[in-house]
Order: structure tokens, then sequence, then C-alpha cells
């Protein structure tokens, strides 16, 4: 037997069983409100690399670009579209978010409760001048 305290402030016992359930649920809810507030930042997450990527071409001194697949986990896993897409290497003259750069707009997990993870990182640069 265990006691809880409800978010109300009301104390409760329950069994083991229960508090295994309780876990469990409880579990679940935060990876779902988790995953949810990831899906909201996405639209940030893309002005960030928008952003990041005209600097890099305004700057001249990135010559090229890795795209980078992070492992699955409970939080997202990658679609097979954009698995496609990881480990490539992207000249920054041709780079463009959604075609050859994350987030790609191709992806299967747009519409779902499923996130892609993807970063892009410069690989090369140009030599000092």
């Amino acid at each position: 037997m265990f006691v809880r305290t409800r978010p109300n402030g009301i104390r409760e016992v329950v069994t083991k069983i229960e508090a295994e359930k309780i876990k469990q649920d409880w579990s679940d809810f935060v990876l779902m409100e988790t995953k949810m507030k990831l899906k909201e930042m996405e639209p940030e997450y893309r002005r960030i690399a928008i952003h990041n990527l005209e600097e890099w071409k305004v700057g001249g001194c990135v010559k090229t670009l890795k795209v980078y697949a992070l492992p699955d986990n409970e939080y997202g896993k990658n679609c097979s579209e954009c698995l496609k897409h990881a480990d490539s290497i992207v000249d920054i003259k041709e780079a463009e978010i959604g075609i050859n750069l994350p987030p790609f707009n191709n992806c299967k997990n747009k519409n779902t409760n499923e996130i892609c993870r993807f970063i892009f990182r410069p690989c090369s640069f140009y030599p000092i001048k």
C-alpha cells in the first residue's frame, strides 16, 4: 500500500498495482505533452534554420553543410523520406531549407504526432585569405 497526494491536495491510499498504472499513465502524459510542445516549436525551429543559413551564405566562409539525423527516441522517429537526406553534404550555394536541408517539405511526419529529428551544420570552409 502506498499513499499518494492528488494535485488537489487530497491524500489517497493505493495498492502497488494501482501505483504502477498511475506511474505509466503519468509517464505517457508527460511524453505526449513534450511531443506537443516540440510540434508547437517547429515554426520557430524553421525560422532559426533559415536565419542560420542566410548568415552562413552572407558570411562567405562556409563552403558546405552536412545534414545529421539524430537517433530515434521516445520524442521522435525519423521518417523514410527524411532519412534519405541523412549524412548528405550540401554546397552552400545550392542549400535550401525544405529541399536539401531540414526541416524537409516532403516529411511524412508533418501531420502526425511523430517528429523527425535532423540538424545541419557547417562541414567545410573556404580558406582564409
